[in-house]
């Protein structure tokens, strides 16, 4: 994740919608970290 989108500047995510991100980041980290590899980041959803 940028810092400009973590932070929220000049974006156009609301609060909620950073947090799914943030969320869904997290534990895309540690199925990675689980797994010992990189898997693909599938699109995620805001709406």
């Amino acid at each position: 994740m940028s810092l400009s989108m973590s932070r929220s500047h000049q974006d156009s995510y609301t609060l909620e919608q950073r947090h799914k991100v943030i969320d869904y980041l997290s534990q895309q980290r540690w199925a990675d970290a689980e797994s010992g590899k990189s898997g693909r980041v599938a699109t995620l959803s805001l709406a």
